[in-house]
C-alpha cells in the first residue's frame, strides 16, 4: 500500500529557539520540533506496507454465536491516548479494530476500520506523532465511512448474549470514547452491554507468583493497571506484539490473551466491569506504610 503520511517539514534552529520565559509544561520529548517522524509513525508505516484496513460493505452477513467481543480504538484527540488520564474528555473513534470469539474461545472474526472524519475536522497532531501515526490525510483517503462501522458494530453487540463480554484495556477510556462517538441510539446498546476491564488493577493479585515477587515494587508503587505490552509480557505472551502497540488490532490481540488467561482464574463477578465503583476506605491510607500494605493484601504480594 502506499504510504500517505506526510513528513513535516525541517525548521530551522533559528525559528524554534526555546523561548527563556515560558515553561512547557510537558516533558522535552513531548515538545520536540517537527524535523522527524516519531515512533508511532514509523510503526504506522512499517505495518502499511504488509497491511490495509477493511472496507465497510454494505449489508454483509455478520457473525452468530460469538460470546466475547474484544474491542480497541485510536482516538483523534491527544489526551484521550495519554495513560492514566481517563478523566479527562476524549475524542472521535479514528481507528477501531474488534475480534469476535465463540463460547470454545475460537476467534470468529477479525476485523480494523480507518473512519473518516466525524464530529471533527482534523487529527490532533501529538496524536498523530506519539500515539498511532494516523494523519488526517491518511482518514480522508482510505478510511469507511464512519456511521456506518459503527451502526455494524452496535448490530454485532445487540446480538451478544447475556453471559458474554465486551472487552477492552481501558474500558473507562474506551467508554468515554464511545459515548463521544456513538448516537443517542447506538448509546442504548453500548452501556447495556456487560463489559471487563483486562487493565483493571484488582486482577492483578492473580498473576503469576514468579511474576509478582520479581516486580513487587513495581505493582506497589503502581498508581492505575497495567501497560497493555507489560501485562501482555507478564502472563506469557509473544513479546514481537508489543512493538506494534500504537495498531488498534495488534492491542486486540493482546487484550484477548490477557483476558484469557484472567478467565481461568477470576469469576465472571470479578472480570464485569462497573463504571461507577464505590471507594473503599483503604484507598485512602493515612500513611505510606499504610498504602504499601493494603497493596500487599490487594495484590497477594
Amino acid at each position: 500500500m502506499a504510504n500517505d503520511t506526510k513528513e513535516p517539514a525541517h525548521a530551522s534552529k533559528k525559528a524554534r529557539a526555546p523561548d527563556l520565559k515560558y515553561q512547557s509544561p510537558f516533558p522535552m520529548n513531548l515538545n520536540r520540533p517537527f524535523i522527524s517522524a516519531s515512533r508511532a509513525q514509523t510503526l504506522r508505516k512499517k505495518w502499511q506496507s504488509d497491511n490495509q484496513w477493511d472496507k465497510y460493505t454494505k449489508g454483509r452477513d455478520l457473525p452468530s454465536s460469538y460470546k466475547y467481543v474484544a474491542v480497541h480504538t485510536k482516538s483523534h484527540q491527544w489526551l484521550s491516548s495519554l495513560p492514566n488520564e481517563h478523566d479527562r474528555p476524549s475524542g472521535c473513534i479514528v481507528e477501531i479494530s474488534w475480534m469476535l470469539f465463540d463460547d470454545e474461545e475460537n476467534c470468529i472474526e477479525s476485523k480494523q476500520y480507518l473512519l473518516k472524519p466525524h464530529g471533527y475536522d482534523e487529527i490532533n497532531q501529538m496524536a498523530t506523532r506519539e500515539s498511532h501515526g494516523i494523519t488526517t490525510e491518511l482518514v480522508n483517503k482510505h478510511g469507511s465511512n464512519a456511521n456506518s462501522v459503527l451502526s455494524e458494530f452496535i448490530t454485532i453487540l445487540q446480538k451478544l448474549p447475556q453471559d458474554g463480554f465486551i472487552i477492552a484495556h481501558g474500558m473507562k477510556r474506551e467508554n468515554i470514547i464511545f459515548e463521544n462517538s456513538l448516537n443517542s441510539e447506538q448509546l442504548v446498546v453500548w452501556k447495556a452491554a456487560s463489559k471487563c476491564d483486562t487493565y483493571e488493577d484488582s486482577l492483578v493479585k492473580y498473576l503469576p507468583d514468579d511474576i509478582k515477587k520479581k516486580n513487587t515494587k513495581h505493582l506497589q508503587n503502581m498508581k492505575f493497571g497495567l501497560h497493555i505490552s507489560k501485562l501482555h509480557g507478564f502472563i506469557g505472551g509473544d513479546q514481537e506484539v508489543s512493538i506494534d502497540v500504537y495498531i488498534a488490532y495488534a492491542c486486540v490481540q493482546m487484550t484477548w490473551d490477557i483476558f484469557s488467561y484472567y478467565k481461568l482464574h477470576a469469576s465472571d463477578a470479578e472480570l464485569r466491569w462497573q463504571q461507577y465503583k464505590p471507594r473503599p476506605r483503604h484507598m485512602l491510607p493515612s500513611s505510606e506504610g499504610a498504602r504499601l500494605c493494603a497493596k500487599r493484601m490487594k495484590y497477594g504480594l
